[in-house]
């Protein structure tokens, strides 16, 4: 089954490439629309007065721009309720009907971009056939905003092909149910209208997520809810992503720290260490935590032409079933001038392994120091199981029940925040952090961790 996996995979991303061709564009900005899945690209953290804002490890956007970064996706904290907004204007539980809102607001948003930069992605949902709506139903609305979308002038509109809930969802999703037949209509149906149409691109998420033996989703790959992807998931069905990514765009290559950074290059190596060995840079702390013999040692090297923190962790064996957490923090705070909004970003390195583990990156740690709606940002973090979507902070019962990430592919990431911090008038001092969760690998089993390039950004007006 996961050799399967793999070449479907392989398959999807190599079409794409092979169907390149004409312009491409370069580094465009991507409007998202529809339901949760698409709105659980990016979230805020339901706690606190502080509206903290996470890039949902499971969303296939963020996974398809760690993994090949071809475009950018601007978001925005807002000053009440759970979620965040800017370019994802994804609500979740909604449907057709609520579409053309969404439509408008990234509209006004992109009324300054230039027509070569402007995309968007239009999630049709399955919310509307688990309401037993039918396939004209589905015409309806899907036309009305494709000619919304083409009349405003994007360069390219993407529309994700809808894939099977998981069966046991129940009625109507079960194995022969309506759900099921209708879905497959309305794909054949975008297909057959949209396949040839240039301005069109169909995303192929069942191919990436469904077995065609049973048309159901994949294993591991879909939360308790049968609707929402995991962080696995979210990881297969970024293929997707990324294969209509590369046909469309120009790779975007990591860029040089630029003026505007914040953070000095690694160097040096006076950096802090708590139950770590070896050497760390200057300015920069490594440290293990939770009661374990787990050996991690820390070392310099040059990737890329690049330094690099690596850190090699064996020994997992005493690792409890709450996982343990190697943190690497900037010891010194970044100075943030008043009032300024900037963004960060690093390459992480995780070759394939037996271990299991999760990331969390934050800007903004818990201080809170910055204007208070936009105190924090984080660029990757997994989720616990449940309908609150808590994000896995710290090791501890949230890792037990959290979604692992894939180890069995090595891991080359542009880990960015998706949304920006914001200084207070006086200037602020904001927190950098990243955060590795592990478990028990077994006898023999190793995991090692690369970080490097790390900087900060003027966030885009």
């Amino acid at each position: 089954m996961a050799l399967a996996i793999r070449t479907r995979q392989m398959i999807l991303a190599s079409a794409a490439h092979a169907k390149g061709g004409g312009v491409k564009l370069v580094n465009p900005r991507i409007g998202l629309v529809g339901p949760s899945t698409v709105e659980y690209n990016h979230y805020g953290a339901i706690n606190n007065s502080v509206y903290r804002n996470y890039g949902l490890a499971s969303g296939p956007f963020t996974w398809a721009l760690m993994r090949d970064r071809r475009a950018q996706i601007l978001i925005e904290p807002k000053a009440t309720g759970n979620f965040i907004a800017g370019d994802n204007q994804g609500v979740g539980g909604v449907g057709g009907s609520a579409y053309p809102a969404q439509i408008a607001a990234i509209k006004t948003r992109f009324a300054g971009v230039p027509t070569n930069k402007r995309m968007i992605y239009y999630d049709p949902g399955r919310n509307d056939l688990t309401d037993g709506h039918d396939l004209a139903y589905y015409q309806t609305f899907i036309n009305r905003d494709v000619a919304d979308m083409k009349a405003f002038g994007f360069a390219k509109i993407l529309i994700g092909m809808l894939f099977n809930r998981d069966p046991a969802y129940g009625p109507p999703w079960e194995e022969g149910g309506v759900a099921r037949a209708t879905l497959a209509q309305i794909n054949n149906w975008m297909t057959a209208t949209f396949g040839a149409d240039p301005d069109i691109k169909l995303i192929d998420f069942p191919s990436a997520l469904i077995d065609p033996g049973t048309g159901n989703p994949l294993p591991g790959t879909m939360r308790s809810d049968y609707t929402h992807l995991t962080a696995k998931g979210g990881d297969f069905a970024s293929v997707a992503v990324s294969a209509a990514l590369a046909e469309l765009c120009d790779a975007v290559p990591y860029p040089a720290p630029g003026a505007d950074n914040l953070i000095a290059p690694l160097s040096g190596t006076g950096g802090s260490k708590t139950s770590v060995t070896g050497t760390v840079f200057d300015d920069w702390t490594a440290a293990l935590t939770v009661n374990t013999t787990a050996s991690v040692v820390a070392s310099q090297v040059v990737l890329d032409g690049k330094s690099f923190q690596r850190f090699d962790i064996s020994n997992t064996t005493s690792v409890p079933s709450g996982g343990a957490q190697l943190a690497f923090t900037k010891t010194t705070p970044i100075a943030v001038p008043a009032n300024k909004k900037i963004g960060q970003r690093m390459r992480v390195k995780i070759p394939a392994t037996n271990v299991p583990y999760m990331l969390f990156a934050l800007l903004g740690t818990s201080g809170f120091s910055g204007i208070p709606t936009a105190a924090r940002s984080h660029a990757i973090a997994s989720i616990i199981d449940e309908t609150a979507n808590t994000p896995v902070e710290a090791a501890g019962t949230n890792f037990s029940g959290g979604f692992k990430f894939d180890g069995t592919k090595d891991m080359d990431l542009w880990i960015e925040t998706p949304n920006f911090v914001q200084a207070d008038v006086a200037g602020s001092s904001i927190g950098l952090a990243l955060r590795l969760f592990f478990g028990n690998g077994g006898a023999g089993a190793t995991l090692r961790l690369d970080v490097g390039e790390i900087q900060t950004f003027d966030w885009p007006t």
